[in-house]
């Protein structure tokens, strides 16, 4: 089944670095996970912000 869109959410790796740098890119995923769930539930035009810029 073809995918209708696609999300790059820009996160890069943060393995190596510091425990401030893992905690930023989970609150990022955290956010975009919520941003995208929105997206899903309430429709795109109902949506604030596309998850793909969350």
């Amino acid at each position: 089944m073809p995918d209708t869109e696609q999300f790059n959410w820009g996160l890069d790796d943060p393995t190596g670095q510091s425990d401030e740098y893992f905690i930023e890119t989970i609150n990022a995923i955290e956010n975009k996970v919520l941003a995208l769930k929105e997206y899903l539930l309430n429709g795109k035009a109902a949506c604030r912000e596309h998850p793909q810029n969350a």
